[in-house]
């Protein structure tokens, strides 16, 4: 078991000679419109609330729990299945101190047993909402991604890593470009879900009324077509300009 989100079943594209998918919208004309766990959970929060939750870090050792497929952004909630004992020490160690844990995606997810070099140094500090034991073994637990931290140090692998994390604070350049570029992405992304994108009209609707651009940038990541890589990618931007622009970049192709 797995440090993951649940999956939907995917249905194979139509396919050129080549093997490929014929196009983006064909890719999700043959995919299940039916919405994953991890879009219902963001559509709770998301319309819930876009004012970032305080956070404060404090010196000392955070326990970290490495994601083989997912990357949690700040402002979301995610449900995580934890099947690794020294995934579950770490969640252990949270629960019976400040309920936080820092998540990091590994750079590869078949990685069983994840040491200092298979993790990104920049993640997620986030609250452990909820936890229950799973009846076949392992952790079911709730998160909400609080701020994006760069890892400085790496204390411990044993039982459980621990860390030392800094804030990757975010840069929010204001004027007319910002503006232009926050109605855009608004825009791409009502089209981008109006071509037949796997998206709960939650996220739509959070989307649409996003007035925060750091927020708009972290939701519209939600896309279910960005890979790990584009949304680890997106989370290591703190210019909150740039990752618009990266956002939008996506979603004109």
């Amino acid at each position: 078991m797995s440090e993951r989100t649940p999956k939907t079943p995917k249905v194979a594209a139509p396919r050129r000679k080549n093997g490929r998918p014929t196009s983006r919208t064909a890719r999700r004309e043959a995919a299940p419109r039916t919405p994953t766990a991890q879009q219902r959970t963001i559509a709770a929060v998301v319309s819930k609330t876009s004012a970032t939750r305080d956070a404060t870090i404090t010196a000392g050792r955070w326990p970290v729990v490495p994601l083989r497929d997912a990357v949690v952004f700040p402002r979301m909630l995610v449900p995580l299945m934890v099947g690794r004992q020294r995934s579950a020490s770490a969640i252990d160690t949270a629960l019976a101190a400040d309920e936080k844990v820092v998540l990091v995606s590994q750079k590869n997810p078949k990685v069983d047993s994840v040491g200092a070099d298979d993790i990104h140094r920049v993640g997620t500090l986030a609250k452990i909402e909820g936890a229950r034991r799973a009846l076949g073994g392992g952790l079911q637990i709730l998160v909400e991604g609080l701020m994006r931290v760069r890892i400085t140090a790496i204390h411990q692998e044993e039982p459980y890593m621990a860390v030392d994390i800094g804030e990757l604070p975010e840069t929010i350049p204001e004027g007319v470009e910002l503006d232009a570029l926050v109605r855009s992405v608004q825009q791409l992304f009502e089209t981008y879900v109006q071509s037949g994108a796997n998206v709960t009209p939650d996220i739509g609707q959070a989307v649409a009324q996003a007035e925060d651009p750091s927020y708009l940038a972290d939701l519209a990541a939600s896309a279910p077509d960005l890979t790990r890589e584009q949304r680890q990618e997106l989370l290591e931007t703190p210019n909150v300009l740039d990752r618009l622009h990266s956002v939008s970049d996506f979603l004109v192709k």
